[in-house]
């Protein structure tokens, strides 16, 4: 597809709990992304939510994402579905037992997602 949704992520950024505004950026553009370690990162607002880690760090994503998955497949309380998004940088290739069978769990509750 080549229309300009598929190639623009746009990122809100915020400094000091205030948002600054929006901020395009470009297919082949290079960015650094970087904790909000404990903070609220308010994914409410969010249709798109995208983890990234890098080895061990996966462990705490996964119960965010966890809680994103179950959030949508509890029909009591059937909220708006949230695209999930992880990406994770292994260190070496032995940190795939560390979590393999837990992603792949969250994989089976929404099969339909899973690309």
């Amino acid at each position: 597809d080549d229309s300009p949704k598929e190639k623009l992520i746009t990122f809100i950024i915020s400094h000091n709990n205030r948002t600054s505004g929006f901020v395009p950026f470009h297919n082949g553009q290079e960015i650094l992304l970087d904790r909000p370690y404990g903070r609220d990162i308010n994914a409410t607002a969010c249709t798109t939510i995208v983890l990234v880690a890098r080895g061990p760090g996966i462990v705490g994503l996964l119960s965010f994402a966890s809680h994103q998955v179950g959030r949508y497949k509890d029909k009591n309380s059937r909220k708006e579905k949230r695209r999930v998004d992880i990406l994770w940088v292994l260190d070496d290739v032995g940190q795939q037992d560390l979590v393999g069978n837990r992603l792949r769990e969250l994989q089976n509750m929404d099969q339909d997602s899973v690309r």
